[in-house]
């Protein structure tokens, strides 16, 4: 059974710790629960909203063109 309170607290404790350091904190974090099947996504962050927001679509693009990059690789091996 996912625990979303306990989720939660842990997540806003690791933004706290992380705003020593930094300017914009977004946690996001998933959490499967074998008994029902289900995913819970959880979210939380502090500082900056366009920055973490910027930060989270650089980091999607990236991850994307890295995806789309090995693909080709893959596709060429054949």
């Amino acid at each position: 059974m996912v625990d979303s309170d306990i989720m939660l607290k842990v997540a806003k404790n690791c933004v706290s710790v992380m705003r020593e350091h930094f300017d914009s904190v977004q946690v996001v974090g998933t959490a499967y629960d074998c008994e029902t099947g289900e995913t819970t996504i959880l979210h939380t962050g502090a500082g900056d909203f366009y920055a973490r927001m910027g930060a989270a679509q650089k980091w999607l693009s990236q991850a994307d063109a890295l995806t789309r990059n090995s693909a080709v690789v893959d596709d060429d091996e054949d």
